[in-house]
């Protein structure tokens, strides 16, 4: 368990990671944008592990109390919480058995702060002041993402902003654009094509031009 918790906070530590670990709430307190408790009642938790390793579904119930009573024990001891209190300090408590997987991802993507670079032509992620946009940024609780974009030394428009647009996902009003040099074009090229119902927090346009991209 030692080699485990470090080696998740030292990756909490450097950023632009999802870690999946039943004690990372309070294992990461501090070190993490968000902290996402998922849930289900134990009828549905049994009937997903029964189809998942084809079994009866009383087997499954069982099979995950004994699991569940047995890590709760052993967890307490070596750390001295149950880790089921975590729920509590979760910033989302999500019910999976509610939800859609695309609900769910809706859901936490809605509670971030996300924050895009969109770097100039012949630009990269790490050079000019975006590194230290992102530092600023990330102290100020905003989860950032400096892309590096296709064929940075000769842009084509439509690759992009289609980059662009995988790279955001949903957008929503927490979502914040900062585009430099071409970074700026395909800003406005990718909002142009947002439907009337999707919105963005924000954005920053630095040094832009309006020549074809």
């Amino acid at each position: 368990h030692q080699h485990s918790d470090a080696l998740q906070k030292r990756l909490a530590r450097k950023g632009d990671i999802v870690i999946d670990a039943k004690l990372a709430v309070h294992m990461l307190e501090g070190l993490s944008d968000l902290r996402v408790w998922l849930k289900a009642p134990a009828n549905e938790r049994a009937k997903r592990y029964a189809k998942r390793d084809r079994m009866g579904i009383e087997e499954a119930r069982k099979i995950i109390r004994e699991k569940e009573s047995l890590e709760r024990k052993n967890w307490e001891n070596i750390y001295g919480f149950d880790y089921f209190e975590q729920e509590k300090k979760s910033d989302v408590v999500i019910d999976v058995a509610k939800q859609t997987p695309d609900d769910i991802v809706s859901i936490i993507l809605a509670k971030l702060k996300r924050v895009f670079i969109v770097h100039r032509w012949e630009g990269r992620p790490g050079r000019d002041w975006y590194p230290y946009a992102k530092k600023e940024l990330e102290k100020s609780g905003y989860t950032v993402s400096a892309l590096r974009m296709p064929s940075p030394d000769l842009p084509i428009m439509k690759k992009w902003v289609a980059h662009l647009s995988k790279s955001v996902g949903r957008p929503n009003e927490h979502t914040y654009l900062i585009g430099h040099s071409a970074g700026v074009i395909t800003i406005l090229r990718y909002l142009e094509g947002l439907n009337k119902n999707e919105k963005i927090g924000g954005c920053v346009l630095v040094a832009g031009w309006i020549d074809d991209l």
